[in-house]
């Protein structure tokens, strides 16, 4: 690392580096350095008139706001730079109790650094399928629900206005096996935060929704309903008549009208046509 003086308006802040203002320290980081000046310099890589952080984001916007021109600064090389980054999250998230958008953010930082699916379970300590499925719900999320995403675990419920992984899980995997809208996930999200609704009735309220239902009006018809598949939608009485007179689990008695041995049980009229 090579340690000098330069611009502050020559240095370009990664989106991974973004803080809000007003939930950090600023204040008293900024009466500090006009104190006693900056302790400890910040980090970036690049050339003169084009250095992007590496870090100490907090320390670069309180010498902004305090309308400083100059910065000590670590001028660290590209490889240095990332090796830097990897350890830095990694110590980061293996902290007690990471949030699900803290995780689902570092992960995606940590596969951008290039490192892959297997690389980056084992450096945070999880499973590979499971860093796997907070990376796919974290970046299907809308931004504006991941922080509303909370992990479950023994003696753990979800407060209201909460979403377990689990169930948030749940609507992304819907999302592209029921094809569901963006304002239809948006919405299930929204409400699911309010409702204790159990995950095997996720499928019929969101096809329901999908169909023009408002949340409220779909919850009515989802004890009475069973979606099996997208084009497989049956009064939960009708399925249970059907299991009875071909004496079979609601499993075959999908195979069996997937292969025809059985006619096919009509569509609700409620349910769109195509969906």
């Amino acid at each position: 690392m090579n340690l000098k003086e330069i611009p502050i308006k020559e240095v370009t802040i990664r989106e991974n580096h973004r803080v809000k203002v007003e939930d950090t320290n600023i204040h008293e980081l900024m009466s500090s350095i006009k104190q006693h000046g900056l302790q400890q310099a910040i980090g970036v890589t690049g050339k003169p008139g084009d250095y992007t952080l590496v870090f100490g984001s907090r320390r670069l916007i309180a010498c902004t706001k305090l309308g400083l021109k100059s910065i000590h600064a670590n001028v660290m090389g590209e490889l240095e730079a990332k090796q830097f980054l990897i350890i830095n999250l990694t110590e980061n998230i293996q902290r007690e109790n990471p949030s699900f958008a803290e995780m689902g953010r570092t992960i995606e930082q940590l596969k951008k650094l290039g490192l892959d699916i297997k690389q980056v379970a084992a450096r945070i300590g999880i499973e590979p399928r499971k860093c796997s499925d907070i990376l796919d719900t974290y970046t299907r999320l809308p931004s504006s629900h991941r922080g509303k995403v909370k992990f479950g675990g023994k003696g753990r419920t979800t407060a209201v206005g909460e979403i377990s992984a689990g169930v948030a899980m749940k609507v992304v995997s819907l999302k592209k096996q029921l094809n569901l809208s963006d304002p239809t996930c948006r919405s299930l999200l929204d409400n699911l935060g309010k409702k204790d609704l159990p995950p095997s009735h996720l499928s019929n309220l969101a096809l329901l929704m999908d169909s023009g239902f408002k949340f409220e009006d779909a919850l009515k018809k989802v004890a009475d309903y069973q979606v099996c598949r997208p084009t497989l939608v049956a009064a939960r009485g009708i399925i249970q008549q059907l299991m009875t007179k071909h004496n079979c689990t609601m499993d075959v008695l999908f195979q069996k009208i997937v292969f025809g041995q059985i006619p096919p049980i009509p569509k609700p009229d409620f349910i769109k046509l195509g969906k």
